[in-house]
């Protein structure tokens, strides 16, 4: 799901083209530069939210059974949009292992190359529901280090795949500022209509500064050729040092509402859909 092209970049356009708006008169006072500064740290927010939402549609997306061994040979057996860059197999070992290399793919937000390896390991929880840890390893973006783990338990019902998702992603910005992303999501997957739709929060340090995010019925559906359609739900953003918020309202059009810190909401155009 990772792919050669990618064509969402929902809330990455939506944020740059409203930090760009406050940047024209961030000159005025320091409360508009504190503006632009929430604003920038959103994006950064909007951008680690993005690159591991591939990473949680690969991983569990075509689990079929609350088996082990059978959610393992489902994800080693699905058909990637497009292929070219991932390749999966399970352990030569251990049939409930799935190993994933990514090879110069490229994904959202400025991920012009990413090479690396996801290592999964299903489990059954004693409820009866499926546990799978997934953990990165010798995976660089642009040539430079990230890391990516996550815990989740899976549900089958029918066409449905519920998760409860806990999950860290670790990489370095374009300013060489560490940014570290940790998200708590519940994320419902339907197999029929091809949709799947995220509710939770996250935190995003971007060196020493702190977004927090919540996540509310953001739903994303594959369009036919597997792409990612446009999205519906909210995402807010807000900055833990001054409580100013950037908060985008998607309707499942290529347009969305954005209200930055001052109260200015403008409509921007998405890159999504077919």
């Amino acid at each position: 799901m990772f792919a050669c092209t990618y064509r969402t970049l929902a809330l990455s356009i939506a944020v740059a083209t409203l930090s760009a708006g406050i940047a024209g008169c961030a000159a005025k006072d320091s409360a508009e530069d504190e503006s632009v500064s929430d604003s920038s740290d959103s994006l950064e927010a909007s951008a680690s939210a993005a690159q591991v939402s591939r990473f949680n549609h690969v991983v569990f997306g075509p689990v079929s059974s609350q088996d082990p061994e059978g959610a393992a040979g489902s994800v080693a057996a699905a058909q990637w949009w497009p292929a070219g860059c991932i390749t999966r197999e399970r352990d030569a070992t251990n049939p409930a292992v799935v190993h994933i290399h990514l090879e110069g793919c490229t994904g959202p937000f400025g991920l012009r190359e990413h090479t690396g390896d996801i290592t999964v390991v299903f489990s059954k929880n004693i409820d009866n529901s499926l546990h799978a840890q997934a953990t990165s390893s010798n995976m660089t973006v642009n040539g430079k280090p990230v890391t990516w783990s996550a815990n989740s338990d899976v549900t089958v019902d029918g066409d449905k795949r519920n998760i409860e998702y806990q999950g860290a992603w670790t990489r370095e910005n374009a300013r060489g500022e560490t940014v570290s992303h940790s998200s708590s999501l519940t994320i419902v997957v339907d197999v029929a209509s091809q949709c799947r739709t995220s509710n939770g929060t996250a935190t995003t340090m971007i060196g020493n500064r702190r977004i927090d995010s919540a996540i509310t019925d953001y739903t994303i559906c594959n369009e036919a050729d597997g792409s990612d359609g446009c999205p519906t739900g909210t995402v807010t953003h807000t900055a833990a040092a001054t409580g100013k918020s950037v908060t985008t309202e998607f309707d499942g059009t290529n347009q969305a509402q954005v209200t930055g810190p001052n109260g200015r909401t403008v409509s921007v155009p998405l890159v999504c859909g077919g």
